[in-house]
């Protein structure tokens, strides 16, 4: 069952609620006749919170302003990214091999017995990289969470003891001091570094971009009987892995990030054949505290409007908001903060009656750029893990429109409470509606009882047909069917009842000083009530 605004409304006035007794004086019955039956049947009281489409893709909400006016409104983020978006860690691997030279050999040899002699004393520059193919550079990373594993592998002919230090200038812990290896003995060495308490400055050295310098010093213990060998090897391995950011600060190149987006925007018939809703606001937010200059662009907006015959698909333009460019802020917990209003005098009138004509969704794409226009020798970004910029979709709606359609649906309908042998004794039964309608809507409908097999039930000399005329002008609106006891057995029968309604708000047709339809107001406080009963009356013999 295709479900849109006002199906809501027949399903709630016939399914949403428990039954009531529902009795009332019938001026055309003789007095000395009492009902020996009222049979509740159904009935309902709304407002029109209980009409909105309930889907939890739709961020939609009611609210009432000062006025006492309803207000629908649409919240639904098109765009969110995160730091680690543009610039991810990965795993970093190096490994260094020393070998022994003959020169190397001869120093050694010339060494006198019980004493050190240096074999290594240098810088060995490691680029740290990150996952981008960008032009970039990083001086700085905190690191959140990563283990660092640091491995002195001696690969000698003849087992030599080692004095070594291995230094890595660039990976400081909390006290500003370098991490340093020491080795002193003949076996290989490995380490297992928790990273979390440790950052990598790596503007030490601006010639080498992201270099982090690695120093040897590295000394051979010569003992009674050492020796070395020509192509005698040290192996240093180091592995960064797991590695992730609480700060990170430099410049992280040229990157552009794209979204596809669905926008649930669902009212199903309320407007689709109808009037713009008064005064309409929609507008994008835009928060960023991303320490980066962003450039944000939505080069696809697409408005989709469904109704029962077709699809329809209005492309908008933007040209005028887009592309938005956002400074970077000045500190890490500033934020730039920017609202674009979409509706405001009618800038974008295609956007403008795409949201009057309530679309099903909005299908968009949203691409953010960070450092479009950047120079990498004079421009430095920073982030923090928690950073993010956020594009959101607001939407106000005063509930102030115009519309009328057609609409059918069906319902179950139970007279079981007819006791079979009262059958014979009954004398006539009188069929009662009662609608209280405070909405600015009128409804005219038919009703028909249907039988299981889903034949129409003949309760008269036709087709049993109930007309039915509910207007906002009208306090209460009561119809009474009565019909007598030789088609009474007809109830037994019946199992659902049809209801085919035309829907539209009151003076629909009138039209104001422009030629638009007269718009109406929908109040917080209104409501619909529905009242549907019947009366069974026994023969005056029967009592």
């Amino acid at each position: 069952m295709k479900k849109n605004t006002f199906y809501y409304l027949f399903i709630f006035l016939f399914l949403m609620t428990g039954i009531v007794w529902q009795s009332c004086e019938l001026e055309d019955l003789k007095d000395k006749w009492k009902p020996a039956y009222s049979i509740p049947l159904a009935y309902a009281s709304l407002k029109m919170e209980d009409l909105m489409p309930n889907d939890e893709k739709i961020n939609q909400a009611l609210y009432t302003d000062e006025n006492g006016l309803l207000h629908l409104t649409y919240e639904d983020r098109i765009l969110e990214l995160e730091a680690k978006d543009f610039i991810e860690l990965i795993n970093q691997n190096f490994q260094d091999d020393y070998e022994i030279t003959e020169n190397n050999v001869n120093v050694f040899g010339a060494t006198p017995e019980n004493s050190e002699v240096q074999i290594m004393n240098k810088p060995y520059n490691y680029t740290f990289n990150s996952e981008q193919q960008i032009e970039q550079k990083i001086d700085e990373i905190v690191f959140k969470s990563g283990t660092m594993k640091i491995s002195v592998v001696p690969d000698l002919s003849s087992p030599i003891n080692l004095a070594m230090d291995i230094t890595i200038a660039a990976l400081k812990n909390e006290n500003n001091e370098p991490y340093v290896l020491l080795v002193d003995g003949a076996e290989e060495v490995h380490e297992e570094v928790d990273l979390s308490s440790y950052r990598l400055d790596l503007t030490n050295d601006n010639s080498n971009q992201n270099a982090m310098e690695i120093f040897y010093n590295l000394r051979f213990k010569k003992e009674s009987g050492d020796v070395i060998f020509a192509g005698d090897k040290i192996n240093l391995v180091v592995n960064m892995e797991d590695i992730e950011f609480s700060f990170v600060r430099g410049f992280f190149g040229k990157k552009e990030i794209a979204r596809n987006e669905i926008v649930n925007l669902d009212m199903g018939k309320l407007v689709s054949n109808g009037e713009l809703f008064i005064d309409p606001i929609a507008n994008f937010k835009v928060n960023s505290n991303l320490g980066v200059p962003i450039q944000v662009l939505i080069p696809k907006l697409d408005a989709v409007i469904e109704n029962e015959n077709n699809t329809e698909i209005l492309r908008i333009n933007l040209p005028e908001a887009f592309p938005l460019d956002l400074e970077a802020p000045e500190n890490m917990n500033d934020s730039i903060e920017m609202t674009i209003n979409l509706l405001g005098d009618a800038p974008y009138p295609d956007l403008f009656d795409a949201i009057g004509r309530f679309p099903k969704y909005l299908d968009l794409n949203a691409k953010a750029s960070i450092n479009a226009n950047s120079d990498p020798n004079t421009t430095t970004n920073f982030f923090s893990e928690n950073t993010r910029i956020k594009v959101d979709l607001n939407v106000d709606l005063p509930l102030a429109f115009a519309a009328k359609f057609t609409m059918k649906d069906t319902i179950d309908v139970d007279f079981a409470g007819i006791d079979e042998d009262d059958l014979g004794k009954i004398d006539s039964v009188i069929l009662q509606i009662i609608v209280d309608n405070e909405f600015p809507i009128d409804l005219s409908f038919q009703t028909y009882f249907i039988e299981e097999k889903g034949n129409v039930i003949e309760l008269v000399d036709s087709i049993f047909d109930i007309p039915m005329k509910i207007t906002n002008d009208i306090e209460e609106s009561i119809i009474k069917i009565s019909y007598k006891s030789n088609r009474i057995d007809k109830l037994k029968n019946v199992k659902r009842a049809i209801f085919v309604a035309s829907v539209q708000t009151s003076e629909f047709e009138k039209l104001d000083n422009e030629g638009g339809h007269i718009l109406k107001e929908v109040f917080g406080e209104q409501s619909i009530s529905f009242y549907l009963s019947t009366n069974v009356w026994l023969s005056p013999a029967a009592e």
